[in-house]
């Protein structure tokens, strides 16, 4: 974190001498492509380590229970503007994670065979492993930003295909409100579930209303109830 910090504070400094200065300024990414390739190595960092301790309390038989201990992957769009929100973005992050996670596979010959013996090949395996968590709430936010209905639908059409498991709740102004289910005021989350109303038998849904309103000044936890 403070070398980090540093970093920051250092490229911050030589971008505010530009305007007086000729000395050349390095060019800074998008913190979303530095972050969609650097949380892709930090979860594949994970799963060597789960492996690692698997090996260590079952020298001969670590291989056999990769359902046991190896975690399904769901990674959640968050806010506008974090790195996996805008569907094509979102996709490139779980795609990055897949192939970060098949070169730990491939350091294990053992885990690799028993991986292609229960799942057919590596690939169906990480698509079964690694998918996406849609929230119905945070999506709907991008109306803040002047992004219409027609869009935020279309952006759940595009992510569909990587669902796995989706976060359910009610978003007003623009804010992460997590009202209940049914207390909103327009149609957009109704519309979001129908979008994807085919794969709900296939997917795990929570419910998540509450947060907001207990950490707020409004104080209608009192009105609507806690978590």
């Amino acid at each position: 974190l403070i070398g980090s910090f540093e970093n920051v504070k250092n490229l911050l400094f030589d971008l505010k001498n530009t305007v007086f200065s000729d000395v050349f300024v390095p060019v800074a990414y998008p913190y979303q492509e530095i972050a969609i390739k650097n949380g892709a190595k930090n979860i594949s960092e994970g799963i060597k380590m789960l492996i690692e301790r698997e090996k260590a309390r079952d020298p001969n038989n670590w291989y056999k229970n990769i359902a046991q201990y190896l975690p399904d992957i769901v990674i959640e769009e968050s806010y506008p503007g974090a790195p996996a929100t805008r569907p094509d973005i979102w996709k490139k992050l779980l795609e990055n994670t897949r192939e970060e996670i098949r070169k730990i596979i491939e350091e294990y010959p053992e885990l690799k065979r028993e991986i292609e013996k229960q799942y057919g090949n590596i690939d169906n395996y990480l698509k079964y492993k690694v998918g996406a968590t849609l929230d119905v709430g945070h999506i709907k936010m991008y109306e803040k930003y002047g992004y219409k209905k027609e869009d935020i639908l279309k952006w759940v059409e595009e992510i569909k295909p990587e669902i796995k498991h989706l976060h359910v709740h009610e978003t007003q102004w623009g804010t992460d409100t997590h009202l209940p289910l049914g207390l909103g005021w327009d149609d957009i989350i109704a519309q979001e579930l129908e979008k994807i109303k085919d794969i709900l038998g296939n997917i795990s849904v929570v419910h998540e209303p509450g947060a907001w309103y207990s950490t707020t000044g409004l104080n209608l936890a009192s009105i609507y109830g806690s978590e």
